[in-house]
């Protein structure tokens, strides 16, 4: 099978977009939590939660790309037959 040139630009594309993303959540107001980035627990937390949330909002992001890429109609009973199936589509 080719690889698509667009789609992995535009996966990389994604992953730095909520690479960003998160970064900035993470010290916006928005979110209540301070980190005391002076201190090294503080800054391995910063990290850690960095990119905790960024591994799950880019691999949403990547799994809709691929599925765009393919041009699947995500509905609800798609959805509801994708997640019976086991991630096969």
């Amino acid at each position: 099978m080719r690889r698509n040139p667009a789609l992995y630009r535009a996966n990389i594309t994604m992953l730095l977009l909520c690479t960003l993303s998160m970064y900035y959540l993470l010290v916006s107001p928005l979110v209540p939590y301070n980190f005391d980035v002076n201190s090294s627990g503080g800054m391995g937390l910063f990290i850690a939660a960095h990119q905790a949330m960024t591994i799950v909002v880019a691999a949403i992001g990547i799994r809709l790309n691929v599925l765009a890429d393919r041009d699947v109609q995500l509905t609800r009973e798609t959805f509801r037959r994708m997640r019976r199936r086991g991630r096969r589509y």
